[in-house]
């Protein structure tokens, strides 16, 4: 959260009181991480007591239980910062959080969030990169592009993947049939080769913008020949010959 400033515990307007709407989005996310506070954020309404009487709250978000898979999270209003929601939804495997900010009115601040949320499920899906990776990376392993190891005891390296940030991303429909595999590789190492040694990557592209990516490792350590291997060579050699 790089471009807020929170000087107050309750929000009033304040000059060294700033945020934006990526970090509200940012600090959503985070906090949607607690179980209790996934909790609160999606009850509509309960009772609790003061002084052994009872007192019915209701949320003020007025989206929840309204919309379609709205789950938190919270309304806010001052002066100078306007009518603003963050909210919080999940339609299937896309889960999304929209935060408007500024509006004239709560009936425009409702309108305005339904629209975020509506163009986000109509354009936007969950793309698998894992498989994309997997597959990509199969099918280089398949081809048998070669690397040479100089000096080297195994001139036939094997490979493994490195781990991948995001099995899954969200991505634009429209960019689907644009995604394309890029694979990158050094094509000569120089023995000894450390376990885990990264030799390439996969990476998911659209145009040239990355979604995803994965280092090509080597499986296991190669080490340096030595007299003895070289020994062993000429012998070999010069069987073949005879």
């Amino acid at each position: 959260m790089k471009n807020s400033h929170f000087s107050t515990p309750h929000g009033l307007d304040n000059d060294d009181h700033y945020t934006t709407a990526t970090d509200l989005a940012l600090l959503t996310a985070y906090a949607l991480q607690n179980p209790k506070f996934c909790e609160i954020v999606k009850t509509q309404s309960t009772t609790i007591y003061i002084n052994n009487q009872a007192k019915s709250i209701n949320n003020t978000n007025e989206l929840l239980g309204h919309l379609q898979g709205v789950y938190g999270v919270k309304t806010g209003f001052t002066n100078k910062a306007g009518r603003c929601l963050v909210t919080s939804v999940k339609r299937g495997d896309l889960d999304i959080i929209s935060v408007v900010l500024g509006a004239d009115t709560k009936t425009i601040r409702t309108q305005d969030s339904i629209k975020v949320i509506e163009y986000a499920f109509n354009n936007f899906e969950m793309f698998n990169i894992k498989d994309r990776i997997d597959a990509a990376f199969e099918q280089w392993v398949g081809d048998e592009k070669y690397i040479q190891v100089i000096k080297g005891e195994n001139e036939d390296p094997e490979f493994i993947l490195g781990n991948i940030q995001f099995d899954e991303i969200p991505i634009n429909k429209k960019e689907e049939s644009e995604v394309e595999a890029k694979i990158s590789y050094r094509e000569v190492l120089t023995a000894p080769v450390a376990e885990n040694q990264v030799v390439g990557e996969v990476a998911i592209m659209v145009d040239d913008n990355t979604l995803g990516k994965a280092d090509i490792l080597i499986k296991n350590e190669i080490d340096k020949k030595d007299m003895i291997d070289y020994v062993k060579e000429l012998i070999s050699m010069y069987k073949v010959i005879l």
